[in-house]
């Protein structure tokens, strides 16, 4: 008797989303991660002890380096 399991068009497509589909779910989930913490960001700075002066430039060079990135 066979036993082997039909293909049938939903597994090739699960197949397909599984192996093929991990880049974009991994860059999704990463801009995820970040818009639910970089909101949050200054509330840390200032629970660790930095004033707002040295806030802003914290914020100020992330916002060069990203500026800067691609060139």
């Amino acid at each position: 008797m066979d036993r082997t399991v039909p293909i049938t068009i939903c597994s090739l497509l699960r197949a397909y989303a599984i192996r093929f589909l991990i880049v974009p779910k991994v860059f999704y989930f990463w801009f995820v991660a970040l818009g639910s913490s970089v909101p949050f960001i200054t509330l840390h700075y200032r629970n660790i002890g930095l004033d707002p002066a040295q806030i802003g430039v914290l914020l100020l060079l992330a916002g060069i380096v990203q500026i800067a990135s691609p060139l």
